[in-house]
């Protein structure tokens, strides 16, 4: 007798296997295309130069911004290609590859222990593995994105699957992320405010997530601490993306220029970091142990995407497994809109990210710039309705969960979560006050470049 558990067997696992053979084949054979060039370019280079004996953080400010342990993946990388003759961009994209199959596994998984059908998990698994901002980002793009993206949804589903034997893991796993990109440290108040876990093991969380790249920047500190604070801590990202690129795109069809005039874009960046921070800490305040941790994580960067202005290319592929995870449909519409800004960002400066060795085409091409103001404002758009969208309907319901909410015990309540308790009200208050009150100072920004834009 055929059981339903047989038949959502039969009907999950074509979907899972067809998500990772079509997803792996195409990733590879863009891969195979690729050169190298931008960021490829430019950690080979950074690879080089570390396995040569020299410390990358010497180097002028903004030339090596990454945590040390990127700098393990670009050596190791580099010494792969020298020793098999296979190209670096081949070797490199080879980490942002596996790390796609692993969260691909890691969201199959935490859905069925989040009660998923089978064949409901694997469609979300699929949707991941075969999403267009995932496969752009690793195979045409390249860069080490996709790999702390793997190793903070492990630190999520290690968490969520049993926080209280596995929290170290969990803490070891993000520590390891945010060794190799800052932005994984995100999710640290996030995952270390999850329910289940005693005042001892929230401590612990966090020192553990401190040790990966705490340890590996001592080296490098005691030789060049300034170059460390310049080069990691000082990075201010690029306008090329969200509503600072909008500003820059709108100055370069009156000017042909791509630099904002005077301080605008180092004061948008300054301002705007402080207002997402501010919006961030709202977010925490209201969500951190009472929502489903894959929304909150895909609502605070939702808040990056829609407030932030330093925002670079492969920014774009940090929401998609947390969304995914969240289930929500929302993502769908996001990748469109993200494809579209990223063609449009690709075919205007780097076309050979595109279309790799299969023609060629000048570094920039200006035909293209039409195409890339409506792909980033398509990009900015969706990601600020999605945001108000999420903001209206957010809720904290224990009557009906399902997903990774129904994983949140039914004993937690906002009184009992250690996350500031009873202040959480007046923090989140003053820190949405504080968000709007910089709003004056980014007002007066984008004024002053409309105003620029209209003499």
């Amino acid at each position: 007798m055929v059981t339903r558990r047989d038949l959502d067997l039969a009907s999950g696992m074509p979907i899972l296997i067809g998500g990772f053979v079509v997803g792996i084949a195409v990733r590879v054979w863009v891969i195979l295309h690729g050169v190298e060039v931008a960021d490829v370019q430019h950690l080979h280079n950074i690879g080089r130069y570390f396995l040569a004996g020299n410390d990358p953080y010497r180097l002028p400010p903004f030339e090596s911004n990454f945590p040390p342990i990127a700098l393990l993946l670009e050596a190791s990388a580099e010494l792969a290609s020298r020793f098999t003759n296979v190209p670096f961009q081949i070797t490199f994209k080879i980490w942002p590859l596996a790390a796609d199959v692993g969260t691909g596994l890691v969201i199959f998984a935490l859905l069925l222990h989040a009660r998923l059908s089978r064949r409901r998990a694997a469609v979300w698994s699929a949707l991941f593995l075969l999403n267009p901002v995932s496969i752009l980002i690793t195979a045409a793009h390249g860069n080490l994105d996709p790999v702390t993206n793997f190793l903070s949804v492990l630190a999520l589903a290690l968490i969520v699957r049993n926080p209280k034997r596995l929290f170290a893991w969990s803490a070891l796993a993000l520590g390891v992320a945010i060794g190799i990109k800052p932005n994984p440290v995100l999710l640290l108040p996030i995952l270390a405010g999850y329910p289940g876990l005693s005042i001892r093991q929230r401590v612990l969380f966090v020192v553990i997530t401190a040790l990966p790249a705490g340890l590996t920047f001592i080296p490098f500190f005691l030789d060049t601490p300034d170059g460390v604070i310049g080069n990691v801590f000082g990075y201010t990202g690029e306008l090329d993306f969200g509503y600072g690129a909008i500003l820059r795109i709108a100055w370069y069809f009156k000017t042909g220029g791509l630099h904002l005039p005077g301080t605008v874009p180092l004061d948008l960046v300054s301002v705007t970091r402080l207002t997402f921070g501010l919006a961030y800490l709202a977010l925490l305040a209201y969500g951190v142990g009472r929502m489903n941790p894959a929304r909150l994580v895909t609502s605070t960067y939702l808040l990056f995407y829609v407030l932030f202005t330093g925002q670079s290319a492969q920014y774009a592929v940090w929401i998609v497994p947390f969304a995914i995870l969240a289930g929500d449909w929302f993502v769908l519409a996001y990748s469109a809109a993200a494809l579209f800004g990223l063609v449009g960002f690709y075919s205007f400066f780097f076309p050979q990210i595109l279309f790799g060795d299969l023609t060629w085409f000048p570094d920039q091409l200006p035909i293209n710039a039409p195409l890339y103001a409506g792909g980033i404002l398509a990009m900015w758009g969706f990601s600020t309705l999605w945001l108000v969208v999420s903001v209206a309907f957010l809720r904290i319901d224990r009557r009906e969960r399902s997903g990774l909410d129904a994983l949140l015990p039914d004993s937690i309540s906002s009184r009992r979560i250690a996350f500031l308790g009873r202040f959480r009200p007046v923090v989140a208050l003053l820190a949405v006050a504080g968000c709007l009150w910089t709003l004056v100072s980014v007002f007066r920004s984008v004024t002053f470049v409309i105003d620029a834009l209209r003499g």
